[in-house]
């Protein structure tokens, strides 16, 4: 009958009928196993418990009744009975290197690292190319704050064992922890060769040679990055920087000229190559960088006083008279560059305009004398006698 029950889903009809069962046969294993699975089905966890101590009672030696109560323990967060039951299993089957693992981690779970290790170093004995018991020994020593042991172990696995990625990762995390960046970079370049597509870890590389204020490595690890990644403009521009800091403007300026081949409207680059271009002695190019990048931001001062400076230099009136009358749209109230317009066209003889210019400049300052002397002289050159007068 309560088989029964149990197939058709009534699992509490099913457990009063195995209840019954168990009381006129309180001995019964298989009865109690039934019932217990029972139990399970139905939630009912301290009495399928209270069974399977019942049942260790009557089989001292059933390995599974011990393994499936230290499971429970374990649940409940029991440590001290999960211990006692895991002590039990390798009492009855000392070859059982699951069950020793399983002990020594709940040693590691309850901060027992001693006693985890003692255990692991034990397998080890036996097995002493085993990885993954290097790796527990490594991760008890962590989890326990004892970093310096945890390293020596975590060596000992790469040096075992090269391409183990997540151990390597986390002995160049402890080489950090520790103070110790250049044996950190080292693993982290090992990283690198495992997982060369990996941005994360190329980032985080960078950062540490930036930190070990290492320029040859940096300089390389952004040739590697665009060796790998051509269309990155960024990393190009970091490179031009990398150079220029290093005193290599020509293969800066390589640099600059290719990330505007692929970002040809990039404001700052066209910027830094023209000031390139200008140290240099290449106007001609600096000053088709800065035109450019005025075109696309007309209101920038910067590229304005740049074209200036340039236009001046390089003996181009007209272009510099332009450049002027550009700044003073901006600054319509800017008394010097009324000035410094009437001044270049007077030198390129453009007296209509000098005039105009030198007018506005008396009507803006009309008490300054010196602006109504140059004014005067002007109208004199253009025979404007009444006016000069």
């Amino acid at each position: 009958l309560g088989q029964l029950y149990a197939l058709t889903g009534d699992y509490q009809k099913g457990i009063n009928a195995y209840e019954k069962l168990t009381q006129a046969r309180p001995q019964d294993l298989q009865l109690l196993k039934k019932l217990a699975q029972l139990y399970s089905w139905n939630k009912l966890p301290q009495k399928e418990l209270l069974l399977y101590e019942k049942m260790a009672k009557l089989t001292p030696n059933d390995l599974d009744l011990h393994k499936r109560l230290a499971k429970f323990y374990q649940w409940q967060k029991l440590p001290d009975k999960t211990i006692a039951e895991y002590k039990k299993i390798i009492e009855l089957r000392p070859e059982d290197i699951e069950a020793h693992l399983d002990l020594a981690n709940i040693y590691s779970w309850n901060k027992m690292p001693q006693e985890a290790i003692s255990i692991y170093s034990k397998l080890l004995q036996k097995s002493p190319d085993n990885l993954e018991i290097k790796r527990k020994i490594a991760q008890t020593y962590l989890g326990n704050k004892k970093e310096l042991e945890a390293i020596r172990v975590y060596q000992e696995v790469v040096q075992q064992d090269p391409k183990d990625f997540g151990s390597r990762k986390m002995l160049a995390q402890l080489y950090l922890w520790n103070d110790m960046l250049e044996q950190a970079i080292g693993q982290y370049e090992m990283l690198i060769v495992l997982k060369p597509a990996d941005m994360a870890l190329r980032t985080r590389l960078l950062s540490l040679y930036y930190q070990a204020n290492s320029l040859p490595k940096i300089v390389r690890e952004y040739e590697k990055l665009i060796r790998d990644y051509p269309e990155r403009t960024e990393y190009r521009i970091e490179l031009a920087k990398l150079y220029l800091y290093q005193g290599d403007e020509k293969s800066a300026i390589e640099q600059y000229e290719e990330a505007l081949r692929l970002e040809p409207q990039h404001v700052e680059t066209l910027k830094e190559l023209g000031q390139l271009y200008k140290f240099n002695m290449m106007p001609k190019e600096a000053i088709a960088c800065y035109e450019k990048a005025g075109r696309i931001t007309p209101e920038d001062q910067d590229i304005s006083d740049e074209l200036i400076e340039l236009y001046t230099g390089n003996n181009l009136p007209l272009k510099t008279i332009q450049m002027y009358e550009h700044k003073l749209s901006q600054e319509p109230n800017n008394i010097s560059l009324y000035k410094i317009l009437a001044e270049n066209y007077g030198w390129v003889q453009n007296l209509k305009k000098a005039i105009y210019y030198y007018e506005k400049l008396v009507e803006k300052a009309p008490n300054n004398l010196e602006f109504k002397k140059l004014l005067a002289k002007h109208y004199g050159w253009d025979n404007q006698i009444d006016k000069e007068i």
